[in-house]
């Protein structure tokens, strides 16, 4: 079975940029955090228990989920935040396992934001942290997003701080503007390849 390998990093640190290079080199990425909008919007009991904790107006009319009006309550709230994501994250976990039993190459990546925070970085093999400085990243969001800096400041407060991602991650990526990605993301996957040969 191929390596399960997580790559993650703070808002605006461009973790998906950096996934996108590695499916360039034909590795299967899953990203968690758009499998989990999908999930929200397709499983039915996530929707009546989303609905009992932030409110009916959730979802629209069709039964898409309402991004604005969620982000606004959850990312100002963290007792409700961890509510959603102890609703959703079982879910997403399970699907991911599903989807990697699927997968036949050297190593797999699962994207997600709060790959620490949902305790999902405990079943992978190792884990990509990609940094960037604090600065960029807001400016990043704000241009992304088009909201100001202190709500892009609210949503990082959500998240583990970078540090302690750095700790813990087993490899690292710098997106900074300084450092090329596609050298470091080739040395990585050269690396993370010998890891699976070794593991067989």
């Amino acid at each position: 079975m191929s390596l399960m390998i997580g790559i993650s990093g703070g808002i605006g640190a461009g973790k998906t940029l950096v996934a996108s290079i590695f499916s360039i080199l034909q590795v299967p990425i899953y990203n968690a955090d758009i499998r989990a909008k999908e999930i929200m919007e397709t499983n039915e009991s996530i929707k009546v228990e989303i609905k009992d904790i932030l409110g009916p107006s959730s979802y629209m009319a069709k039964g898409h989920l309402n991004r604005t009006f969620v982000a606004e309550k959850i990312f100002n709230d963290r007792f409700l935040l961890a509510k959603v994501n102890g609703v959703v994250h079982p879910h997403v976990a399970a699907d991911y396992k599903r989807w990697h039993t699927k997968q036949a190459s050297p190593y797999a990546l699962e994207e997600a934001a709060l790959l620490y925070e949902s305790g999902a970085y405990l079943h992978l093999d190792a884990v990509i942290h990609v940094e960037a400085d604090q600065t960029i990243r807001i400016e990043r969001v704000m241009q992304r997003d088009g909201i100001q800096s202190d709500q892009v400041i609210e949503r990082m407060e959500n998240q583990w701080p970078d540090e302690r991602r750095k700790m813990m991650a087993d490899f690292i990526i710098y997106n900074d503007g300084k450092r090329a990605l596609i050298p470091q993301v080739m040395l990585l996957h050269k690396r993370i390849i010998g890891m699976s040969q070794t593991s067989i």
